[in-house]
């Protein structure tokens, strides 16, 4: 499941040899950690961090909506067929 310790080895010489953006810098430190936890506790990480995404797609679902209905009731929505969509996208 994760490379042995000669292929981590091998892979840290390389990310050593290319600049890292602070934000691969702290994804990759977050990785190495979570590699030295057991697997049980990776699991876990996991299916913790996998609940959260979900929650935080939730919430941009229902803000997205939000802005739709509020963008509706201000009249800011364009209604019609499917033949003026492509009407519209035409000119």
């Amino acid at each position: 499941m994760f490379p042995n310790r000669g292929e981590r080895e091998g892979n840290e010489k390389e990310r050593k040899k290319t600049p890292m953006t602070t934000k691969q810098s702290q994804f990759q430190k977050a990785l190495d950690f979570v590699e030295t936890l057991p697997s049980d506790q990776q699991a876990d990480f996991v299916e913790v961090l996998r609940r959260r995404l979900a929650e935080h797609r939730r919430d941009e679902i229902a803000a997205s909506i939000r802005e739709a209905k509020s963008d509706n009731r201000a009249g800011k929505v364009k209604k019609g067929t499917v033949v003026d969509l492509m009407r519209d996208s035409r000119s």
